[in-house]
């Protein structure tokens, strides 16, 4: 598949991407890298001195049909405030190639690392910016009302999904179907005090932020939608998604620095946005054990798209950290 695909982009970059960006041409196109990830194929390409991101989305983890049309959209709402790559174009014809596609500048640069403390700086003010943002006139964002409600579905949910497959871990499993019972519980008492009102990411884990030359940039948009601030912020110092894209938690301090930059910006109250964070941390983490779960057991059982295997097997070890029963004992322990 990759010879194949290769061929098909330095086609396309060679008689489309041209008049297409409106760049000189005849030049040959150069495939950097391609990058193989959870449900994406990255191909970065190179043309003209200038670097593309060809994305194309094998499967999807929205819910949203046409997943690449929905990063389109977002992406260009979220241009204008500098936070996100610059996307060009889109082509979900699926007839250039196997798969729809975007296309978006490479920022180049490296990963959010925790321990440069401007970097988790830089995080807090970026999130602060992009929860500030207003709202679109004409909504396109799957927008979740009542989050800690629909927080408590999707874990259900993904209980269900894992359920029915053959690979799954039976401890791993009640201990999941335990901690729903008590957030039922937090659910009734708490939900209230939630409320979607602001665009949210939902993957903020280390790797999708990139430290280039124009300051921090967020990548990988293929699910933001519109709810509650906690749920960044909970995804970003949650211990299984950190764990996802980094080798250690962030210690203590590192958490306090980076909720106290991210309330000073936003002119908030600091004890609320950390009482909301605690309240809501069981679902998100919850969340991530559960679909790290879940990918383990499919690739256990063979049901991942052969063109996405090659990052699977490599990931093997992070799912398993991930998935760790540890993280549920802890979720437990923090609830009871």
């Amino acid at each position: 598949m990759m010879a194949s695909l290769q061929e098909s982009v330095i086609t396309y970059v060679t008689n489309v991407l041209p008049g297409q960006l409106e760049i000189c041409g005849g030049s040959v196109p150069e495939i950097e890298r391609i990058i193989i990830a959870n449900y994406n194929v990255n191909v970065i390409v190179k043309l003209e001195g200038q670097k593309f991101v060809f994305r194309l989305n094998v499967e999807q983890q929205s819910g949203i049909p046409d997943q690449i049309e929905y990063e389109y959209e977002a992406l260009q709402f979220l241009e204008k405030h500098n936070i996100s790559p610059r996307v060009h174009l889109i082509d979900n014809s699926k007839t250039i190639l196997p798969y729809g596609f975007l296309i978006e500048e490479f920022i180049e640069g490296p990963h959010l690392d925790y321990d440069e403390a401007d970097g988790i700086i830089e995080a807090a003010r970026l999130l602060s910016l992009l929860h500030r943002i207003p709202l679109p006139n004409k909504n396109f964002f799957v927008v979740w009302q009542n989050p800690l409600k629909q927080s408590l579905k999707d874990v259900e949910d993904l209980i269900e999904s894992y359920s029915a497959r053959r690979s799954k871990n039976d401890i791993l499993l009640d201990l999941s179907k335990h901690i729903v019972s008590k957030l039922e519980t937090i659910t009734d008492r708490h939900s209230k005090d939630f409320t979607g009102s602001s665009i949210i990411h939902t993957d903020v884990c280390n790797d999708n932020f990139i430290r280039s030359p124009r300051g921090l940039k967020l990548i990988d948009w293929e699910k933001p939608r519109i709810d509650d601030p906690s749920y960044d912020l909970c995804c970003f110092l949650g211990a299984p998604s950190e764990l996802w894209s980094s080798p250690r938690t962030m210690k203590k301090e590192e958490v306090d620095l980076f909720l106290c930059e991210y309330c000073r910006n936003g002119g908030l109250a600091l004890d609320h946005v950390k009482l909301k964070t605690m309240i809501r941390q069981p679902f998100v983490s919850l969340h991530w054990v559960l679909w790290a779960a879940i990918r383990l057991a499919d690739l256990m059982d063979g049901t991942i798209s052969k063109d996405l295997m090659q990052f699977h097997v490599k990931s093997v070890d992070r799912y398993k950290k991930v998935a760790a029963v540890e993280h549920l004992e802890m979720i437990l322990s923090d609830i009871e």
